[in-house]
């Protein structure tokens, strides 16, 4: 057996796109050949690793699936409630960004009444005098 014809458990590996450990138990059980080489690790032909690949591809090969699912019933019906749902969506979230709007607009004048209240000048004092003293009132110590 030639060496350079002969490839090793991780180059198998590489070629077919799977595991060393899968390609040490495919060995182990038999089902792909390989010789043993002179420094322990496996020699394995390149035509029997393919034949192997063939008969063991289809596990992990994904089946063939087209780009456009097939157009059911229920898949048109999904199609219709999905739209009407985008719709509501896109509704309400105009409605909250008006409400957003509102709420800004309610601020701003509230903080505008605030400033114009805060800017009044204070009420005088209750003058004390006769009337003052006749109410209960004690005249202020000046």
């Amino acid at each position: 057996m030639s060496n350079a014809t002969y490839l090793t458990a991780g180059q198998a590996a590489k070629q077919t796109g799977v595991s060393k450990p899968t390609i040490s138990r495919a060995i182990a059980e038999g089902r792909l050949s390989a010789s043993r080489r002179e420094d322990g690790s496996w020699g394995i032909d390149p035509a029997e690793l393919m034949r192997w690949k063939e008969s063991y591809g289809h596990r992990h090969t994904p089946p063939n699936q087209s780009a456009t699912p097939p157009t059911t019933p229920e898949a048109t019906l999904l199609q219709v409630e999905n739209a009407r749902v985008t719709a509501e969506l896109s509704g309400v979230k105009a409605l909250l960004d008006a409400e957003r709007q509102r709420a800004e607009t309610a601020e701003r004048d509230r903080d505008r009444w605030h400033s114009a209240f805060l800017a009044l000048p204070r009420p005088e004092e209750p003058r004390s005098g006769l009337f003052g003293w006749l109410k209960g009132k004690k005249p202020s110590a000046a």
